[in-house]
């Protein structure tokens, strides 16, 4: 299972090119986006509902939010970063996962 945190314009632009490749849900905030994206048949999640125990995150979140959020990723397996001007040192202080990847798509 793949989760991509956030349901913005650069999450559903990763979202759209990996769906039909991957399973994936799509963990956010903003009930509306989610709901738009549960009707297209993706799976959603809720901060409170998610679990991120053994799965790889892509985060595709705004760099403010990371702070909002991080508590929710401990646990995870892998964390793929697109958070402009976020160090991988700063996303290991923030996040306990077992690897960590930056990427700029």
């Amino acid at each position: 299972m793949l989760s991509i945190v956030g349901t913005g314009k650069m999450a559903q632009a990763i979202i759209k090119g990996l769906k039909d490749r991957f399973e994936i849900e799509v963990v956010g905030r903003d009930l509306k986006k989610l709901k738009k994206l549960e009707s297209k048949n993706i799976s959603i999640k809720t901060f409170e509902d998610f679990s991120p125990n053994e799965k790889t995150i892509i985060l595709a979140i705004k760099p403010n939010a990371l702070n909002d959020i991080s508590k929710y990723l401990n646990g995870s397996d892998t964390i793929i970063s697109i958070l402009a001007g976020v160090s991988l040192e700063i996303l290991k202080n923030k996040i306990n996962a077992k690897s960590y990847i930056r990427a700029m798509p």
